[in-house]
């Protein structure tokens, strides 16, 4: 879940990646292995006096400035002071949590390139593999694109790419390796579960034009809509949907709607807020007292506290479905935004969640900060919390529970947020003294089991709801 910070960093993370630029004089006493060396401390240690203090200080920075010192002077091959910054303020950010990190100005531009939905490129979701294995680890394909077109499958992994092997391979060289000019050709290596031997596919590139919204109308005047990821222009597109499908429906209003999350790693905070806005009414029938604490959707936790000016309430704007019984479809490729609109919905009894599992349970909100010195820093800066005042649910490492249970793919495989290296711990905001309690409204669970029906969606068990 991400949202863009305008103003700068000015504390010590931007000192850090100022090392190889800024001087102030500094004296400071290393381990006497190299205390009699001739060197030139400016050229090698370059950190302002003002921060650099006695290793009887627990901040770190003497530490920090001397092994800078040593791996610039000792490392097996000449290694210059912006190289040695760039690794170890890298090593430094991912070991925090798995969705902190640094990216330079190419790969800064790359991430605003997919967030606006149209590059050229194969059409995958990846990530590093998680479960200590090697290789590039595909979360998912994105519909009619090359890669969907071939068959490639969600937690299918890539070996090699053009022969060459990812392992040790930066996320960002694999992207690179992948996009180019359309109709020119990349050759992927896959190992798939079940399968002896790789699978060698080769595809050509595409423009890929990301579809992020998808709309049918099945039997019986239910209406489907799929969301692959919360772009610029997702809730527009809904709204443009919902228009669709109730013109398709001879200008009735739709039986039903489901809204389909599966696969969807999420995107954009305010995105997810505005597509709750579009299915919840601030005057529906579930408010007992027209209080602001009741409207409460979303609310961000800092430091073991909710921080008071990020908080996301419920508009006045009606349904855009006008209240008809809905269905979020959910499984554990559902993270972060995904998580938040399927939450919302649930918690204010305006949906029925189904799924064959739990959701992946990312529950963490990254902030985009554009750096001085060139690219920018994606930095884990808040937990989000769901449902009103004193009623908060937290995602992080729980995910969530469908209220119905569905079979879901042979070959799909369980993802979890809690088994990531370093995943946030869960927040520890309590919601004993919860006084708001929403329920579906009655009838809506009943047809939320026609409507699985009418998608062919087999129901294995009636789940139970966080």
């Amino acid at each position: 879940m991400k949202h863009t910070a305008r103003s700068f960093f000015t504390a010590p993370l931007l000192t850090i990646l100022a090392l190889c630029t800024i001087f102030a004089g500094v004296n400071i006493n290393f381990n006497k292995a190299y205390a009699n060396e001739e060197v030139d401390e400016a050229k090698y240690l370059m950190i302002p006096g003002s921060l650099v203090k006695t290793p009887e200080d627990d901040d770190g920075w003497a530490r920090f400035a001397e092994v800078f010192y040593i791996f610039t002077r000792k490392y097996y091959r000449p290694i210059s002071g912006a190289e040695a910054t760039k690794k170890m303020i890298e090593g430094g950010l991912t070991s925090l949590d798995p969705h902190t990190s640094i990216a330079d100005e190419e790969e800064f531009s790359d991430r605003a390139v997919e967030m606006k939905g149209v590059f050229g490129g194969l059409g995958i979701e990846i990530q590093n593999n998680t479960d200590g294995k090697p290789g590039i680890l595909i979360i998912t394909p994105i519909d009619d694109t090359p890669a969907s077109r071939a068959g490639i499958k969600a937690q299918d992994v890539i070996i090699e790419i053009d022969g060459q092997s990812t392992v040790g391979m930066k996320l960002t060289d694999a992207v690179k390796r992948m996009r180019g000019e359309p109709e020119t050709t990349v050759t992927l290596t896959i190992a798939r579960a079940g399968m002896t031997k790789p699978l060698v596919v080769t595809l050509i590139r595409a423009i890929i034009v990301i579809q992020y919204v998808k709309h049918e109308l099945k039997q019986n005047g239910v209406g489907y809509i799929r969301v692959t990821r919360f772009g610029e222009t997702v809730t527009e597109l809904v709204k443009k949907s919902v228009e669709s499908l109730e013109k398709q429906n001879g200008g009735k209003q739709l039986s039903g709607v489901i809204l389909d999350l599966r696969n969807n790693p999420g995107g954009l905070l305010h995105v997810a807020y505005q597509l709750n806005n579009l299915f919840l009414d601030g005057n529906m029938h579930n408010f007992q007292e027209d209080v602001a604490g009741s409207k409460l959707m979303i609310s961000e936790e800092s430091r073991g506290k909710i921080l008071e000016n990020k908080k996301y309430y419920m508009d006045e704007s009606p349904d855009i479905t006008g209240g008809v019984p809905l269905v979020v479809l959910v499984n554990s490729g559902s993270a972060s935004a995904s998580e938040i609109v399927a939450k919302t919905l649930q918690v204010f009894g305006r949906a029925t969640v189904a799924g064959p599992t739990k959701s992946f349970g990312k529950g963490t909100v990254q902030t985009i900060v554009p750096l001085q010195t060139g690219g920018a820093l994606t930095l884990t800066t808040s937990q989000y919390l769901i449902g009103p005042e004193g009623c908060e649910q937290v995602i992080q490492n729980i995910g969530i529970t469908p209220d119905i249970m569905i079979q879901g793919d042979a070959n799909e495989t369980e993802k979890e947020e809690a088994k990531l290296p370093d995943a946030v711990k869960t927040s520890t905001i309590s919601n004993a003294n919860c006084k708001y309690r929403y329920t579906l409204p009655e009838g809506h669970k009943d047809m939320a089991f026609k409507m699985l029906r009418v998608m062919d969606l087999k129901i294995k068990t009636e789940g139970s709801a966080q």
